[in-house]
């Protein structure tokens, strides 16, 4: 790889780690404004947000076979067309129901920008090097949900929730540029034969008891985090009627506090075991 390439690899692996807090968390800010103009409850408003968070985890159980089976481009350029044309017609649609699936659609297909920037660092690197490329998604990982919020609350200082829409299609549209570009890094030979393999391999996982436990832990934290997720606006600009650009800061700082706290476990490594972290963590929790 010469420096032109890693570059540009880092810019775009890095964008696509930010699809799934480009698609919930600008969204957050508007979730009061968008309840009001469909006429929907709090609990419909919030439900929005759960068929993305849906969408998502399908589309990674998806994107992952599939993009070892057809390669990464064209799997990547399908997700982000896809996923620009949900935007387009969420930011166009007065149906609620048309709304729900479109969001449903819209994390599936950001999904496979996800899943497969991971691949695309294993692809292209070993060793030293795929630890920068994993560090610098993580980082992403942690910075987007801060800007994330921020970014949509500003949107909405100018323009309704449609903008952030406006805003998603033209980030997919972006992707779907830069995935048009991006050179294929999984050569034929390297591909899998038989789709069907890598299915039948999840049972193999979910007999494992302790991946098993480490995912009910994600589960319940990620649970109990997300709820926070989707009714935080609500109770800061309804209850406490701020504005949905304070709400933005208030999230963005509690996003700090959740990024640094996720580099405390990196300081730790060398002298405090994972496994009394995590139940140090567990009992804080």
């Amino acid at each position: 790889m010469n420096n032109r390439m890693k570059c540009f690899l880092i810019v775009f692996l890095g964008m696509l780690a930010a699809m799934a807090p480009l698609s919930t968390d600008m969204y957050l800010p508007a979730l009061p404004e968008f309840s009001e103009d469909f006429h929907i409850s709090a609990s419909l408003a919030q439900l929005t947000l759960t068929m993305t968070l849906i969408g998502m985890a399908v589309g990674q159980i998806l994107g992952g076979p599939v993009s070892d089976y057809l390669g990464r481009r064209k799997p990547l350029l399908l997700g982000m067309a896809v996923f620009t044309a949900a935007s387009v017609l969420c930011f166009i649609t007065s149906s609620i129901h048309m709304f729900l699936g479109l969001r449903l659609i819209q994390g599936i297909a950001g999904a496979f920008g996800i899943v497969i920037s991971r691949a695309i660092a294993r692809d292209v690197a070993r060793g030293p090097e795929l630890l920068q490329f994993y560090s610098i998604l993580m980082m992403v990982n942690g910075l987007a949900p801060i800007a994330a919020p921020v970014i949509g609350g500003q949107i909405l200082r100018f323009t309704s929730w449609h903008g952030i829409f406006a805003a998603m299609a033209i980030v997919g549209g972006l992707m779907f540029l830069l995935s048009a570009v991006y050179q294929e890094t999984l050569p034929p030979q390297n591909r899998i034969s038989d789709i069907k393999s890598s299915f039948k391999a999840f049972p193999v996982l979910l007999k494992n008891r302790y991946f098993c436990g480490q995912c009910l832990i994600q589960c319940f934290v990620f649970g109990g985090f997300f709820t926070y997720i989707g009714g935080s606006s609500f109770l800061f600009q309804n209850i406490y009627h701020v504005s949905a650009q304070v709400y933005s800061y208030i999230f963005g700082f509690i996003g700090l506090g959740l990024l640094f706290m996720g580099a405390l476990p990196a300081r730790l490594s060398g002298t405090v075991s994972g496994a009394s972290m995590l139940r140090a963590a567990l009992w804080g929790i």
